[in-house]
């Protein structure tokens, strides 16, 4: 191991088998890898494994995730190889980055989610109260307008509020039967 590697992993104990080292790797997932799915073993056996992401346990108990990739060492021409090189980049940060990224998304959508709400209240007041007047009829085809725009607003937010919970794998399926012609006819009014 390099210094870089021994920041990520822990100090390594030399000459030791990475796992008796008290290094642990796991899926994305959590899940403990046995010794034989690190990319470094496939790679010993001559397969080059691409970068994925792992969970990585070091000697202190800390975990961090990993992206790492290995392939092997060849020095002569029989194929059989004699090492193997593992890379690995602590993506702990960028993972950090997309929580807060997430948590921003889910409260912007939810604080938008009240203006609405009472833009809509709004103007359904207004509009149970116009008169049958020229004027009334002018104010009601604007109110209209504004109340679609409000619903659409909402449907934008719903839509913020989903690409949240999709990030973090809480979305409920919700499936509606629609009529694509009355949604054309909506969106080009």
């Amino acid at each position: 191991t390099n210094p870089a590697a021994e920041e990520i992993a822990g100090r390594l104990s030399n000459n030791l088998p990475l796992a008796r080292a008290g290094l642990v790797m796991c899926g994305a997932d959590g899940t403990p890898l046995p010794i034989e799915q690190w990319p470094v073993s496939r790679a010993l056996k001559g397969e080059t494994t691409p970068r994925t992401e792992y969970l990585m346990v070091g000697p202190d108990q800390q975990s961090r995730p990993v992206l790492a990739s290995a392939a092997p060492v060849f020095i002569d021409g029989d194929g059989t190889p004699v090492g193997a090189v593992m890379a690995f980049t602590d993506v702990s940060v960028m993972k950090e980055l997309d929580r807060l990224r997430e948590e921003f998304v889910s409260i912007v959508a939810h604080d938008l989610q009240t203006p609405v709400a009472s833009i809509l209240l709004n103007v359904e007041l207004i509009l149970r109260g116009a008169g049958g007047s020229q004027g009334a009829v002018l104010q009601t085809v604007a109110l209209e307008r504004v109340r679609n725009t409000a619903v659409r607003l909402g449907a934008m937010v719903n839509d913020l509020l989903d690409a949240s919970r999709i990030g973090i794998k809480r979305l409920p399926v919700d499936r509606t039967l629609v009529s694509v012609p009355r949604a054309v006819e909506t969106l080009l009014d």
